[in-house]
């Protein structure tokens, strides 16, 4: 119940329940549930290969490079999704270096502007669209990096097999559920390039056997350096920036202190913030299989192996930057937590009712009434989704006196 950022959950009745408009997909409750009662969903092989499209192109998480053994490279387990049933798999890490250059090049044409927010964690931005919904103008206002790669494959493809767009698939190979979230419900573009996401975990097992049967006739798929692998793990977006004013936070309660600094003016002389939801970065994700520490092993080797320099190209860059596809078209909307009703001053008059039910309630936040705190019960007796009897400290104070 406390594990959920947002107050989420509530117990009642010995019944766990999840306000779905308070969750955001964070995977804190699917990671501590003993019971498996909370799943993160995302779709299966079986259904990506039964959707009716002429192409499937398959494009991973460069986290995927760090879950096998330290002798598995990039272009192994590229070419060894498709021996497991893609017709292509595109190196998204290379669409991640050219990400990298496009927020220095965001950045250089706004030297003396106030602090960008990286919009890559949709579970950092459905938080921020909850809690800090003032800081939404802060987020950096481009597609994020998987769905530059989707849009750029789906584009190249089309002109070079003489299909439509729509005749093209792209799955995402992900690390984390909320990816999924963010294909249904898109976060930048009124609609996404994404058509589907397969979990890493799910993929492992048939990726491990195709790996077993690698061939001379492989293809070279592989095109990042160090910077785009380095994506996987916290501090790989802002490689390459300026140290002094960019700034790397994992691990959602430290995100949340950190926006809490933001908002309270705390936070100074940095230009650009990655914020990732889990800890490690996209790494700790609830779909991935190999332990973070030794994930995160694995990408400095790479990074070692393939270099610490960009390896865009100038043509790439200039492609991109020319793209009219490559801002968002969403102008995201507040959600805010704190709002008890649409019609704003009902919403005024019911804080003002929340904050007067505080008063009388013990503050201990013991959890015992089914709710994760006094404040999170005060709203629920508000919104008449409990009574105030069910405070079981006030109550048995109420009887010793």
């Amino acid at each position: 119940m406390r594990v959920c950022p947002t107050e989420a959950i509530r117990v009642r009745n010995r019944v766990a329940t999840i306000n779905e408009s308070r969750c955001i997909d964070c995977g804190k409750c699917v990671s501590v549930c003993t019971t498996g009662a909370r799943t993160g969903v995302t779709d299966t092989i079986a259904i990506v290969q039964n959707m009716q499209f002429k192409y499937k192109i398959a494009l991973p998480s460069p986290v995927l490079y760090s879950q096998f053994g330290k002798d598995v490279l990039p272009n192994d387990i590229l070419n060894a999704l498709v021996r497991v049933g893609f017709d292509e798999a595109y190196d998204v890490a290379y669409i991640c270096e050219l990400y990298n250059q496009l927020i220095k090049h965001y950045l250089s044409q706004r030297p003396h502007a106030e602090l960008t927010l990286s919009s890559m964690c949709p579970v950092v931005v459905r938080l921020i669209q909850f809690k800090f919904p003032h800081l939404l103008p802060l987020l950096f206002p481009m597609e994020s990096s998987r769905g530059l790669a989707a849009m750029h494959v789906k584009k190249q493809r089309a002109r070079e097999l003489g299909l439509r767009e729509e005749e093209i698939q792209a799955t995402y190979i992900t690390p984390c559920p909320a990816k999924m979230i963010a294909i249904n419900q898109p976060q930048c573009k009124q609609k996404s390039y994404l058509d589907a996401a397969i979990s890493l975990a799910d993929v492992y097992g048939p990726l491990l056997k195709a790996l077993g049967s690698k061939n001379a006739a492989e293809k070279k798929l592989h095109r990042s350096g160090g910077i785009g692998i380095s994506f996987g793990m916290i501090g790989g977006e802002i490689r390459g920036l300026d140290p002094e004013t960019s700034l790397a936070v994992d691990g959602i309660f430290n995100v949340i202190e950190v926006l809490e600094d933001i908002e309270d003016e705390k936070l100074t002389g940095i230009q650009y913030l990655e914020l990732r939801a889990c800890t490690g970065g996209c790494i700790g994700g609830l779909f991935t299989v190999e332990n973070q520490y030794l994930a995160r092993n694995k990408i400095v080797r790479l990074i070692r192996k393939f270099g610490k320099e960009s390896r865009v190209s100038l043509e790439d860059l200039e492609q991109f930057l020319e793209s009219e596809s490559l801002y968002c078209d969403i102008r995201l909307q507040s959600n805010s937590i704190e709002m008890l009703d649409r019609d704003p001053q009902t919403a005024l008059q019911k804080i003002k009712e929340r904050e007067d039910i505080l008063k009388i309630l013990p503050g201990i936040d013991c959890g015992a009434c089914g709710a994760p705190s006094c404040k999170s019960f005060a709203e629920d007796v508000v919104l008449q989704q409990a009574t105030i009897d069910e405070c079981l400290v006030r109550k048995a104070r109420a009887l010793a006196s």
